[in-house]
C-alpha cells in the first residue's frame, strides 16, 4: 500500500490475513480466491502465512493507551478491573499467554502473574 512520505510498504499480516478471509465468504459465496502480488523477496513470508506456518501476533499492545480511552468513553471500561476483563477477550490476550516473549513478558508465568503485568501496563497509561 501507499503511504504518503513513506511510500510503498507492505501491509501487516493480519490485515492481508483478513483480506483472504474476505474472499470467498461461505454466506455469500460458493468459492473465493486470492491473489497477493509483492516482491521476490517477500514470497516466502506470504507463502508461510497462506499455508498457516507463520503465527500472526497482536499489535494491540503498541496502541493500548488509544484502544483503552476509547473503551473508557464508551463506557466499557470503569474500572482497572474491567480494563484487565476488555484486553482479556482480545487476541493479545491469546497470544500473550502462547507467545509471552514476543511482547517482552518472561515464560511460564501464572495467569494471575500475566494479569498482574497487564495491570501494572494499564495503570501506567491511565495515570499518563
Amino acid at each position: 500500500m501507499y503511504r504518503p512520505g513513506h511510500g510503498y510498504i507492505e501491509y501487516s499480516q493480519l490485515t492481508v490475513v483478513q483480506m483472504m478471509g474476505r474472499a470467498g465468504r461461505p454466506q455469500y459465496d460458493n468459492s473465493g480466491k486470492a491473489i497477493i502480488m509483492t516482491a521476490a523477496a517477500s514470497k516466502d513470508l506470504y507463502e508461510n502465512l497462506v499455508n498457516n506456518q507463520k503465527n500472526i501476533e497482536s499489535n494491540l499492545l503498541d496502541y493500548l493507551p488509544e484502544h483503552l480511552n476509547a473503551q473508557i468513553v464508551l463506557k466499557d471500561i470503569k474500572d482497572v478491573y474491567s480494563a484487565i476483563q476488555w484486553i482479556k477477550s482480545t487476541y493479545l490476550w491469546k497470544r500473550i499467554q502462547k507467545n509471552p516473549e514476543y511482547y517482552h513478558i518472561a515464560k511460564n508465568l501464572s495467569s494471575e502473574d500475566l494479569e498482574r503485568k497487564l495491570k501494572d501496563t494499564c495503570m501506567q497509561y491511565l495515570q499518563r
